[in-house]
């Protein structure tokens, strides 16, 4: 219940205020989050104040690690990712190994296949 109310807070967010919040809620600063995602400190500070909107994926993944950022509610802030890729994400992640093994090889064969159309079994 409460991870529920605290998710739908950080949606009402823009992803440059859940940086600064979470730095902040962190006890960070702007040179601390700079150098742990190997940018320059007015970088992090541009990303809080909304003048940089798009962050290089590898980038992001380091922001997302140090600020201790779930990607999947990153994401889904700026609509990098769908509703349904969101609900995708989060089912992989809870998937064991052999169901993602399962998956890979439907997407795999399908990718191949180059079909539109999904088979399975």
């Amino acid at each position: 219940m409460l991870e529920s109310l605290l998710h739908k807070e950080l949606i009402k967010m823009t992803s440059g205020e859940l940086i600064h919040q979470k730095r902040k809620q962190l006890k960070m600063t702007l040179d601390d989050v700079g150098k742990a995602c190997g940018v320059p400190r007015s970088t992090v500070s541009r990303w809080e104040n909304g003048v940089i909107r798009n962050i290089k994926r590898e980038t992001l993944a380091k922001l997302c690690n140090v600020l201790q950022i779930d990607p999947v509610v990153f994401y889904s802030r700026d609509e990098i990712i769908n509703r349904e890729e969101m609900l995708l994400l989060s089912a992989w992640r809870e998937a064991d190994e052999k169901v993602k093994e399962i998956v890979l090889g439907i997407l795999t064969q399908n990718k191949k296949t180059n079909d539109t159309t999904l088979k399975i079994g």
